[in-house]
């Protein structure tokens, strides 16, 4: 973000969408490096209650109504204040931006995981609730996108790590061999499991769907024991 004080203030919807889900403190982590930026300041928090109601009007109702042949017009009528709010979203939770996104002014939306199954969703939405600036974590989502929505508002800003929120142990000190974690690619899981206990290595693995690590800190800490880590991306273990 510029600190230029000319540019407008922007209000940060912080918190989820009510259910949290592990993923969530990466979004967590991003929101507190925006909110460290003078133009931006925590918006105010709705209850879980609100904002799902204020979804599924658009969802359920204005989304879906077949007396509408635009939703803009309807749209202007329900507006309410003039703020500009930005939301970072781990891929289309879209309940998180509501009341919020019912105001008038600009509105910008940082998404990771904007995959092609969302594509559709994505579009009516930042039309409807006519999004300045939509920001997403992969490259050939960005320009997909742009190429459906006929326009050039979608900029692709790659994900990054602060690598001071993490640490390593010296090498003596590390007791975890081989450590698993993110999507499960059975295929690798399986050629390698059964050498690898018969022969004692100590390997962490997702067992049965279940979690490696509960929560983040044991995860940081866990990899910082860690000698070899293995993530596979996306487009191995759900090609489609």
């Amino acid at each position: 973000m510029n600190q230029n004080q000319d540019l407008p203030n922007w209000n940060l919807i912080i918190g989820n969408e009510g259910k949290f889900r592990l993923s969530e403190d990466i979004t967590l982590e991003f929101e507190k490096a925006i909110l460290e930026d003078n133009n931006v300041q925590p918006a105010s928090k709705k209850s879980y209650y609100i904002s799902r109601l204020f979804f599924r009007l658009w969802k359920h109702v204005l989304m879906n109504s077949i007396l509408l042949h635009s939703f803009t017009g309807l749209y202007n009528l329900f507006q309410i204040g003039q703020k500009n709010y930005m939301v970072v979203l781990m891929g289309p939770r879209f309940p998180k931006c509501f009341p919020h996104f019912f105001a008038k002014g600009q509105k910008a939306v940082y998404m990771f995981d904007a995959w092609p199954t969302y594509y559709n969703n994505i579009i009516k939405f930042i039309n409807d609730f006519q999004v300045d600036f939509l920001f997403v974590s992969s490259k050939q989502s960005a320009e997909s996108i742009n190429k459906l929505f006929g326009r050039n508002n979608v900029f692709w800003v790659p994900e990054g790590v602060d690598s001071d929120e993490y640490k390593f142990y010296p090498y003596a000190e590390k007791n975890i061999d081989i450590l698993s974690f993110g999507r499960n690619y059975k295929l690798f899981h399986e050629k390698i499991v059964d050498t690898l206990l018969s022969r004692k290595i100590n390997y962490k693995f997702p067992d049965d769907g279940k979690l490696v690590f509960s929560d983040r800190d044991s995860f940081i800490d866990g990899l910082a024991r860690t000698k070899i880590s293995v993530c596979f991306p996306t487009n191995i273990t759900h090609a489609e």
